[in-house]
């Protein structure tokens, strides 16, 4: 049972990274990397619904300037 289980979680990986792989290259598309947090009032943080707030925290390499942490990749799939 443990080999069979082991057996699909590969075959699993093998069929994500194929058709991830295949997409990318039949689309031209190429993987970007988005930033885990921006500094905070810059428009680039998608805001939800609103009601939320973003987890903050100061710079202390920018004068204490706010950063917030990304809340969704939204945005930057656009």
């Amino acid at each position: 049972m443990k080999q069979d289980f082991l057996e699909t979680e590969i075959s699993i990986a093998l069929v994500k990274e194929t058709f991830s792989t295949e997409l990318s290259r039949q689309l031209s598309l190429a993987r970007i990397s988005s930033p885990i947090a921006i500094l905070d009032g810059t428009g680039i943080n998608d805001d939800l619904n609103g009601c939320e707030r973003p987890v903050a925290f100061p710079l202390k390499a920018m004068q204490d300037r706010r950063a917030v942490v990304v809340h969704s990749l939204a945005k930057w799939k656009r």
